[in-house]
């Protein structure tokens, strides 16, 4: 027997465009970049799909290079906040440099890359689960070489709720 959707409820997120550090630790405070709300009033089973989709852009200058960052997705309801799932995304670059680049003193290098990143969660709450859920995505890890730069520019965060 299939469940059948009575409601479907779709909701467009609130887009944060903080600096973004060039260094971030577990130990500090994580960087909020979107946040949605979802009202669940009835004893309805349902599913809250969120995506996240945006641009990551790197420039890399030096010739070994990283950008680590981990992300966050987390709900709050009553009070009560849960970590639903992590997500690490990096780049690098090592670029080959010859002798003659090092003698004649030229070692300009810079590499431009823009990356799509698309992260997509179902979380299920059950019937008896209600009220407000605030679902937040955070940055709560950077990690880069000097020489390496990045930004997270056209974000949009959605949810699609289905009441089954």
């Amino acid at each position: 027997m299939s469940e059948k959707c009575t409601k479907q409820i779709f909701q467009c997120g609130e887009i944060f465009d903080p600096t973004l550090p060039n260094e971030l630790t577990r130990q500090e405070p994580p960087i909020k970049l979107a946040a949605l709300n979802v009202q669940k009033k009835n004893n309805a089973k349902t599913n809250v799909e969120v995506n996240l989709s945006c641009t990551v852009d790197t420039i890399f200058c030096e010739p070994e290079t990283l950008v680590k960052l981990i992300f966050r997705l987390l709900r709050i309801n009553n009070r009560t906040t849960e970590i639903l799932e992590t997500w690490e995304w990096s780049t690098s670059a090592i670029a080959v440099i010859s002798a003659d680049d090092t003698t004649s003193g030229d070692l300009s290098l810079s590499i431009e890359n823009r990356e799509p990143l698309v992260i997509n969660f179902c979380d299920e709450l059950e019937p008896y689960k209600k009220g407000c859920f605030t679902y937040i995505f955070q940055l709560i890890e950077v990690t880069t070489l000097p020489g390496s730069y990045y930004n997270i520019s056209d974000k949009r965060f959605v949810s699609t709720a289905l009441e089954l």
